[in-house]
């Protein structure tokens, strides 16, 4: 399932302990010198925080698809509101799926590359 996918993705992916240098102090080492964790960004979000989110998000989507469905099955909403839920559920699930297909894909070419 695509759940599972990113959860051994984002295992692969979390980024390591190792820190590295950045171009602002690549001078000699010193105590005060700033290191970033590999392979985050400076002030953005986690790569693995991202796809969490994202994952989240197509659980939410789904839930209020389902929630949508029953309503208008019991006469509390239209057939309007859960087929536009459902199609949000479903454009969100096939973009993350996507974007999990890139990434796996990215993933192993990187691990083709010679070093």
């Amino acid at each position: 399932s695509v759940v599972s996918s990113f959860a051994s993705l984002k295992a692969v992916l979390t980024p390591s302990t190792a820190s590295v240098r950045t171009s602002e102090n690549s001078g000699p080492p010193t105590d005060s010198a700033t290191t970033h964790a590999v392979p985050g960004s400076v002030g953005g979000p986690e790569f693995s925080d991202v796809l969490t989110e994202a994952v989240e998000g197509v659980r939410t989507a789904f839930k209020e698809a389902k929630d949508e469905t029953t309503d208008a099955l019991l006469g509390r909403g239209t057939p309007h509101q859960a087929m536009l839920a459902m199609a949000k559920a479903d454009v969100t699930f096939r973009f993350v799926t996507q974007t999990r297909n890139k990434v796996v894909e990215a993933y192993r070419e990187m691990m083709n590359l010679q070093v």
